[in-house]
């Protein structure tokens, strides 16, 4: 019943992603694909595990409803100091009418709460353009947010 209260307090329009902790408690088995066992309730890998979990889980939504919510929905996952670099009126410009859509092609979990993504944007011209962007995220309250990205082209 917990898990039915937290999915219909989510908006239709959101997504209510479960921590590790939150499904460990539900007495719901998760399998650590790295220690090849199911992770215990008592683990000490357990928050590493929920960290690099929830960091990856947090990017991909990001660019995979980059084009369905509304853009200040998404430009408010940008921490303070990205939105000081970005303003709202230029996000929100090259996200609707230059970007058409996104495919992310790879993903992977880095250090110091970065992490690395290789992105396929199908630009409205026509071309399209492969990136492998480094993004550093922080965690503000329950959240992530990105605090910095760093592009860098590539070839798909």
């Amino acid at each position: 019943m917990d898990i039915f209260i937290k999915l219909f307090a989510t908006s239709s329009s959101d997504m209510y992603w479960f921590s590790t902790k939150e499904t460990l408690d539900f007495n719901i088995k998760i399998w650590d694909i790295e220690n090849n066992q199911f992770l215990k309730e008592n683990s000490s890998q357990k928050i590493e595990y929920q960290e690099e979990e929830t960091k990856i889980v947090f990017i991909k939504k990001y660019f995979r409803e980059l084009k369905e919510i509304p853009y200040k929905q998404s430009w408010n996952k940008l921490n303070s100091s990205m939105k000081r670099d970005v303003s709202f009126t230029k996000y929100k410009k090259w996200w609707s009418k230059s970007v058409e859509s996104i495919q992310i092609l790879d993903t992977q979990s880095l250090r110091d709460n970065k992490v690395k993504i290789k992105l396929l944007y199908m630009m409205t011209n026509g071309k399209k353009i492969c990136s492998l962007d480094t993004f550093t995220l922080k965690k503000e309250g329950n959240g992530w947010f990105i605090a910095k990205q760093s592009y860098r082209g590539c070839s798909h």
